[in-house]
């Protein structure tokens, strides 16, 4: 081979591989989920298995105004547990599942998300995001909630006047975290019509997030809205979403940096 076509050779294998790593991957995951830890029924271990085995590629459970990263017992006869404890024990075994007694009556042992992680990560097949659903409201009980995905820190809400004045402070947290730290975050806005609470002339207005729930399962979130309301799809063309498209949750395209 000449020296001629070896330049060639290499001059085709370079772009091939630039290619190859230019060319974008889609990723399917859920960035809002809720466990035990906060308002879900089930123990996150359980929500991390079901997404994982459905062909999920990431998943954030994004709790109630709580990192994960403490030590939290639950009474295991108390509703949601005593229906997910038999499941969570048949799956994943009594040596992993923490129980004792309290005041005799049994309880169990929430496991935190560095414990849990590593079961299920795997590199270029599935990943853990830590997450928090930042709960907020206004002075006059307006519920505002955003998501704030891949957090190094617990988000203390930061509250406000009025629903765009609670929106902006706590957009505003996650990114002063990820100027910070220099870690890749995302920040978005959960479920606008919950409560009715937010209007496309809140989110047109509002400065650092580009991104909101077009859909939620949950049922009073009202994304069709009704007669007096628009939409989430509606406020979405205010412009503030970026939203990729699979049947039941939202897909998101994430930054490899994330991954």
């Amino acid at each position: 081979m000449t020296a001629a076509q070896c330049l060639c050779m290499l001059n085709l294998f370079c772009a091939l591989t630039l290619t190859a790593t230019a060319a974008p991957r889609w990723w399917k995951g859920n960035l809002h989920t809720h466990s035990l830890w906060s308002d879900g029924d089930d123990f996150p271990e359980m929500i991390v298995d079901w997404y994982k085995t459905n062909g999920y590629h990431f998943l954030s459970l994004s709790d109630h105004n709580i990192f994960q990263d403490e030590s939290i017992w639950m009474y295991a006869t108390e509703k949601p547990v005593d229906e997910a404890l038999p499941r969570y024990l048949k799956r994943f075994g009594a040596t992993w599942v923490e129980q004792s007694e309290f005041g005799g009556a049994p309880i169990v042992r929430l496991k935190m998300f560095d414990q849990f992680r590593p079961l299920f990560e795997e590199s270029n097949r599935f990943i853990l995001i830590r997450s928090e659903e930042i709960t907020d409201q206004t002075p006059t009980r307006v519920p505002v909630h955003l998501i704030g995905s891949n957090l190094r820190e617990f988000v203390q809400p930061r509250h406000g006047s009025n629903v765009l004045d609670v929106m902006q402070n706590n957009v505003d947290a996650v990114l002063e975290q990820r100027r910070k730290t220099g870690v890749p975050m995302l920040v978005h806005i959960a479920h606008p019509n919950f409560g009715w609470a937010i209007r496309a002339e809140d989110l047109v207005r509002l400065k650092g997030d580009r991104f909101f729930e077009v859909y939620n399962g949950h049922s009073g979130v009202r994304n069709n809205g009704d007669r007096f309301h628009v939409s989430s799809t509606i406020n979405c063309q205010a412009g503030r979403c970026r939203p990729g498209r699979g049947p039941g949750h939202p897909n998101y395209r994430l930054p490899d940096s994330m991954l």
